[in-house]
Protein backbone atom coordinates (compact mmCIF):
# COMPACT_ATOMS: atom_id res chain seq x y z
CA UNK A 1 0.00 0.00 0.00
CA UNK A 2 1.58 3.53 -1.06
CA UNK A 3 1.49 6.27 1.88
CA UNK A 4 0.28 9.98 1.46
CA UNK A 5 2.63 12.63 0.42
CA UNK A 6 5.63 10.69 -0.16
CA UNK A 7 7.69 11.59 -3.48
CA UNK A 8 9.03 8.29 -5.89
CA UNK A 9 13.09 9.19 -6.68
CA UNK A 10 13.90 8.04 -9.76
CA UNK A 11 17.81 6.73 -9.16
CA UNK A 12 18.04 5.81 -12.96
CA UNK A 13 18.34 9.42 -14.19
CA UNK A 14 20.56 10.74 -11.15
CA UNK A 15 23.23 8.42 -12.12
CA UNK A 16 24.17 9.44 -15.77
CA UNK A 17 24.23 12.89 -14.82
CA UNK A 18 26.28 12.49 -12.27
CA UNK A 19 29.29 10.93 -14.01
CA UNK A 20 28.64 13.50 -16.75
CA UNK A 21 29.86 16.10 -14.23
CA UNK A 22 32.81 14.30 -12.64
CA UNK A 23 34.23 13.87 -16.51
CA UNK A 24 33.78 17.73 -17.23
CA UNK A 25 35.41 18.60 -13.48
CA UNK A 26 38.22 16.15 -14.07
CA UNK A 27 38.86 17.93 -17.99
CA UNK A 28 38.75 21.06 -16.52
CA UNK A 29 41.23 20.27 -13.80
CA UNK A 30 43.53 18.72 -16.18
CA UNK A 31 43.49 22.39 -18.06
CA UNK A 32 44.12 24.25 -15.02
CA UNK A 33 47.05 22.21 -14.31
CA UNK A 34 48.56 21.75 -18.28
CA UNK A 35 48.56 26.00 -18.19
CA UNK A 36 50.37 26.19 -14.52
CA UNK A 37 52.74 23.64 -15.65
CA UNK A 38 53.81 24.28 -19.84
CA UNK A 39 56.98 25.94 -20.46
CA UNK A 40 57.05 29.40 -22.19
CA UNK A 41 59.08 29.01 -25.45
CA UNK A 42 59.92 32.64 -24.99
CA UNK A 43 62.10 32.43 -22.03
CA UNK A 44 64.14 28.74 -23.47
CA UNK A 45 64.83 29.88 -27.03
CA UNK A 46 65.53 33.69 -26.95
CA UNK A 47 68.62 33.89 -25.27
CA UNK A 48 69.73 31.56 -27.96
CA UNK A 49 68.99 33.69 -30.56
CA UNK A 50 71.06 36.73 -29.38
CA UNK A 51 74.25 34.69 -28.02
CA UNK A 52 74.23 33.81 -31.79
CA UNK A 53 74.29 37.13 -33.13
CA UNK A 54 76.65 38.77 -30.92
CA UNK A 55 79.04 36.26 -31.21
CA UNK A 56 79.24 35.66 -35.01
CA UNK A 57 79.37 39.07 -35.81
CA UNK A 58 83.21 39.94 -34.51
CA UNK A 59 84.39 37.03 -36.37
CA UNK A 60 83.12 38.70 -39.47
CA UNK A 61 84.62 41.83 -39.40
CA UNK A 62 88.19 42.43 -41.02
CA UNK A 63 91.07 42.95 -39.16
CA UNK A 64 91.78 46.56 -39.08
CA UNK A 65 95.68 45.95 -40.49
CA UNK A 66 93.94 43.81 -43.30
CA UNK A 67 92.42 47.16 -44.18
CA UNK A 68 95.67 48.92 -44.15
CA UNK A 69 96.58 50.35 -47.55
CA UNK A 70 100.23 51.62 -48.65
CA UNK A 71 100.66 54.56 -50.98
CA UNK A 72 102.47 53.79 -54.25
CA UNK A 73 105.42 55.35 -55.19
CA UNK A 74 106.92 57.50 -57.46
CA UNK A 75 109.97 56.92 -60.13
CA UNK A 76 112.49 59.21 -60.69
CA UNK A 77 115.20 58.80 -63.04
CA UNK A 78 118.11 61.33 -64.42
CA UNK A 79 121.54 62.24 -63.26
CA UNK A 80 122.14 62.81 -59.61
CA UNK A 81 122.93 66.37 -59.08
CA UNK A 82 124.44 68.24 -55.55
CA UNK A 83 122.07 70.61 -54.21
CA UNK A 84 122.56 73.85 -51.85
CA UNK A 85 124.87 71.57 -49.74
CA UNK A 86 127.24 68.81 -49.07
CA UNK A 87 123.93 67.23 -47.60
CA UNK A 88 121.35 68.35 -50.26
CA UNK A 89 121.16 66.26 -53.33
CA UNK A 90 118.56 66.47 -56.83
CA UNK A 91 117.28 64.09 -59.13
CA UNK A 92 115.48 64.99 -61.90
CA UNK A 93 114.41 68.79 -60.89
CA UNK A 94 113.06 67.23 -57.64
CA UNK A 95 114.91 67.58 -54.54
CA UNK A 96 115.88 64.50 -52.49
CA UNK A 97 115.02 64.24 -48.82
CA UNK A 98 117.27 61.86 -46.96
CA UNK A 99 116.20 62.95 -43.57
CA UNK A 100 118.09 65.53 -41.19
CA UNK A 101 121.27 66.54 -42.39
CA UNK A 102 123.07 65.86 -38.88
CA UNK A 103 121.88 62.20 -39.78
CA UNK A 104 123.25 62.17 -43.46
CA UNK A 105 126.67 63.44 -41.54
CA UNK A 106 126.91 60.91 -38.84
CA UNK A 107 125.33 57.97 -40.65
CA UNK A 108 127.39 54.57 -41.52
CA UNK A 109 127.14 52.18 -44.04
CA UNK A 110 123.44 51.23 -45.28
CA UNK A 111 123.99 50.18 -48.70
CA UNK A 112 126.15 50.03 -51.96
CA UNK A 113 124.04 52.63 -53.73
CA UNK A 114 127.06 54.02 -55.96
CA UNK A 115 127.36 49.95 -57.01
CA UNK A 116 131.57 50.79 -56.66
CA UNK A 117 131.65 47.60 -55.22
CA UNK A 118 131.69 48.96 -51.38
CA UNK A 119 129.26 49.98 -49.24
CA UNK A 120 130.51 53.18 -47.31
CA UNK A 121 129.02 55.53 -45.13
CA UNK A 122 125.90 57.28 -45.98
CA UNK A 123 127.52 60.51 -47.55
CA UNK A 124 130.26 59.18 -49.02
CA UNK A 125 127.86 56.54 -51.18
CA UNK A 126 125.76 59.79 -52.21
CA UNK A 127 128.79 62.01 -53.19
CA UNK A 128 129.78 58.77 -55.62
CA UNK A 129 126.58 59.01 -57.29
CA UNK A 130 126.95 62.80 -57.56
CA UNK A 131 127.34 63.12 -61.67
CA UNK A 132 125.90 59.43 -62.46
CA UNK A 133 122.62 58.06 -63.45
CA UNK A 134 120.42 57.02 -60.74
CA UNK A 135 116.68 55.86 -59.99
CA UNK A 136 115.34 56.27 -56.69
CA UNK A 137 111.46 56.06 -55.89
CA UNK A 138 110.01 58.55 -53.52
CA UNK A 139 107.04 59.69 -52.18
CA UNK A 140 106.18 63.22 -53.00
CA UNK A 141 105.31 66.37 -51.38
CA UNK A 142 102.04 68.48 -51.68
CA UNK A 143 103.90 70.52 -54.12
CA UNK A 144 105.96 67.74 -56.23
CA UNK A 145 108.96 69.26 -55.81
CA UNK A 146 110.57 67.36 -52.44
CA UNK A 147 110.90 63.57 -52.61
CA UNK A 148 110.71 61.13 -49.52
CA UNK A 149 113.44 58.63 -50.41
CA UNK A 150 112.60 55.04 -49.98
CA UNK A 151 114.64 53.04 -52.76
CA UNK A 152 117.25 54.05 -54.36
CA UNK A 153 119.21 52.37 -57.43
CA UNK A 154 117.33 49.36 -56.50
CA UNK A 155 118.33 48.86 -52.65
CA UNK A 156 116.14 49.35 -49.68
CA UNK A 157 116.75 53.24 -47.79
CA UNK A 158 113.86 53.39 -45.82
CA UNK A 159 110.57 51.10 -45.16
CA UNK A 160 107.44 52.83 -47.37
CA UNK A 161 104.86 50.66 -45.04
CA UNK A 162 105.09 53.04 -42.65
CA UNK A 163 107.98 51.91 -40.55
CA UNK A 164 110.50 53.73 -38.38
CA UNK A 165 112.78 55.66 -40.91
CA UNK A 166 117.00 54.98 -40.40
CA UNK A 167 117.59 58.41 -38.30
CA UNK A 168 115.02 57.43 -35.46
CA UNK A 169 116.99 57.98 -32.50
CA UNK A 170 118.95 55.12 -31.25
CA UNK A 171 118.64 53.40 -27.97
CA UNK A 172 121.13 55.18 -25.74
CA UNK A 173 121.24 56.82 -22.19
CA UNK A 174 120.21 60.18 -21.86
CA UNK A 175 123.38 62.70 -22.71
CA UNK A 176 125.69 61.17 -19.67
CA UNK A 177 127.93 63.84 -20.49
CA UNK A 178 127.74 67.44 -18.76
CA UNK A 179 127.55 70.37 -21.09
CA UNK A 180 131.10 71.63 -19.70
CA UNK A 181 132.67 68.39 -20.48
CA UNK A 182 130.69 68.54 -24.52
CA UNK A 183 131.95 72.31 -25.18
CA UNK A 184 135.80 71.30 -24.29
CA UNK A 185 135.09 68.27 -26.72
CA UNK A 186 133.92 70.61 -29.12
CA UNK A 187 136.50 73.20 -29.13
CA UNK A 188 139.46 70.81 -29.12
CA UNK A 189 137.75 69.30 -32.75
CA UNK A 190 138.04 72.47 -34.48
CA UNK A 191 141.37 73.16 -32.57
CA UNK A 192 143.63 75.76 -30.65
CA UNK A 193 142.00 78.87 -29.65
CA UNK A 194 137.91 77.36 -30.58
CA UNK A 195 135.49 78.56 -28.56
CA UNK A 196 131.58 77.24 -28.51
CA UNK A 197 129.17 79.41 -29.16
CA UNK A 198 125.98 77.55 -28.99
CA UNK A 199 125.34 73.94 -27.45
CA UNK A 200 122.25 72.16 -28.52
CA UNK A 201 120.61 68.85 -27.61
CA UNK A 202 119.58 66.78 -30.68
CA UNK A 203 118.21 63.18 -30.78
CA UNK A 204 118.82 62.28 -34.48
CA UNK A 205 120.53 58.81 -34.73
CA UNK A 206 123.61 58.76 -32.90
CA UNK A 207 123.73 62.11 -32.20
CA UNK A 208 122.59 64.23 -28.79
CA UNK A 209 124.55 67.26 -29.27
CA UNK A 210 125.32 69.72 -32.02
CA UNK A 211 127.72 72.95 -30.67
CA UNK A 212 128.39 75.97 -33.23
CA UNK A 213 131.84 76.74 -33.00
CA UNK A 214 134.53 80.02 -33.57
CA UNK A 215 138.17 78.90 -34.46
CA UNK A 216 140.64 81.59 -34.11
CA UNK A 217 140.41 82.54 -36.75
CA UNK A 218 136.24 83.83 -36.27
CA UNK A 219 135.45 80.77 -39.06
CA UNK A 220 132.17 78.81 -37.89
CA UNK A 221 132.04 75.33 -37.52
CA UNK A 222 129.23 72.84 -36.90
CA UNK A 223 130.33 69.82 -34.39
CA UNK A 224 128.11 66.79 -33.60
CA UNK A 225 128.38 64.84 -30.68
CA UNK A 226 126.92 61.31 -28.94
CA UNK A 227 125.88 61.33 -25.78
CA UNK A 228 128.87 60.61 -23.89
CA UNK A 229 130.71 63.70 -25.38
CA UNK A 230 132.42 61.61 -28.23
CA UNK A 231 132.90 63.70 -31.46
CA UNK A 232 130.74 62.40 -34.32
CA UNK A 233 131.49 64.57 -36.97
CA UNK A 234 133.11 68.45 -37.81
CA UNK A 235 132.70 70.35 -40.82
CA UNK A 236 133.08 74.22 -41.19
CA UNK A 237 129.55 75.84 -42.17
Amino acid sequence: MEQEGTVPVNNSRRGPFTALLVVLAAGVLAGIMWLLTRQDPEEAVEPVRVDEVRVSSPVAAPRASEQRQVEALDKLSGTLERGGDATEFVLDDTDLDFGPAVWLRTAGPAADFDSDGTAEDLLAELDGLVGHQATALVRLDEDGDDAAVFVLNGHTYRDSAGGAPPWQPRPYMEASASAKTVSVAAAAAVGPGARVTELERVRVGNVAWEASVDDARGEDYSVLLGADGAVLDWRRD
